[in-house]
Formats: C-alpha cells, sequence, structure tokens
C-alpha cells in the first residue's frame, strides 16, 4: 500500500501534459497548440522526438572511456530508422586523466543507418553498426548503443597517454 505522500507525487505527475507541462484537464492537455493531448507520452511519442541534427554519444573502451559521437542526417519514412555521419567533437578543457569534450554538429566520414529502439529507460535511442576508426575509405565498424546528447552536456575521456 502506497502512502499519501508518494499517491500525491504520482498523481501529481499523472496530471501534468508530458510535453508543455500544463496542467491537466479531465486527462487532456488544455493547450491546443501542444503536441500531445494525453497525460503520458507514447512509445512512438518518445521516439518521435527524435530530430534531424540531434547529436547522440556511446561510450566504450577497457580500463579507459572513449566517446564516438553521431549527428542524424535523415530519418526513414517510417521513422524506425535514421541515416547518420560520425560528428567531431572539441576538447573544451582537461580534468585529471581526462579530456573534457563537446561534440559538434560537424559529420564527416560515410553514412550508416541506425535503428531508433527504446532504451532501458524508455528514451529512444540509436542502435547499429558504424565506422568507427580510421579514414572515410575504413571499413572497421563497431556494434554500438547511442543516448541523445542533452543541452551544455561535456564528456570525460580518458587521455590517450593514460589508456591502453
Amino acid at each position: 500500500m502506497k502512502n499519501t505522500k508518494t499517491k500525491m507525487i504520482e498523481e501529481g505527475i499523472n496530471n501534468i501534459c508530458w510535453v508543455c507541462k500544463s496542467q491537466l484537464i479531465d486527462n487532456k492537455c488544455p493547450d491546443d497548440d501542444c503536441d500531445s493531448h494525453e497525460g503520458q507520452p507514447t512509445e512512438d511519442q518518445k521516439i518521435s522526438k527524435i530530430k534531424i541534427g540531434q547529436i547522440f554519444y556511446t561510450s566504450w573502451g577497457y580500463d579507459q572511456t572513449n566517446y564516438d559521437y553521431i549527428i542524424i542526417e535523415s530519418m526513414s519514412p517510417s521513422g524506425k530508422t535514421a541515416i547518420c555521419k560520425r560528428a567531431t567533437h572539441e576538447t573544451v578543457g582537461y580534468e585529471s586523466l581526462c579530456n573534457v569534450q563537446k561534440p559538434k554538429a560537424e559529420a564527416f566520414g560515410k553514412s550508416f543507418r541506425m535503428k531508433i529502439v527504446k532504451g532501458y529507460d524508455g528514451e529512444p535511442r540509436l542502435r547499429g553498426s558504424y565506422i568507427f576508426c580510421g579514414d572515410e575509405n575504413s571499413e572497421s565498424k563497431r556494434l554500438g548503443s547511442f543516448g541523445l546528447v542533452k543541452e551544455g552536456k561535456v564528456f570525460y575521456e580518458t587521455d590517450s597517454q593514460f589508456g591502453h
């Protein structure tokens, strides 16, 4: 049995529009301009928030942390896959044994297709094989799952002199 405070928090969350954060009236958003007229997003609505030009990231490495970034160039008409390219980053600082990186919306290399899937947290992810090293003609690929880069996020990658 849930306590009163937990119940009030859950009811409050369920009575707020997930898009514009307005208070719902009869489980409907009162804002006519809002994209959602329901209290909680469907999986399709979460995935439909993916847009061309957004940057996604993945991390990998053994005893070190490496980051790869990709940018969405286009999406399939069904919205189930995205055509992507690798994206560059800039080093914005150094901290301890890490390079502090900020991804940039500058694409490079060959295009590749990624599947749009729901992550463990319910948020959309991109998953598939991508060219991860070498020049534009490289065929070196790895399988990865990419999460959306949130505004202002920086990444701490192990400096190459401290990794394997």
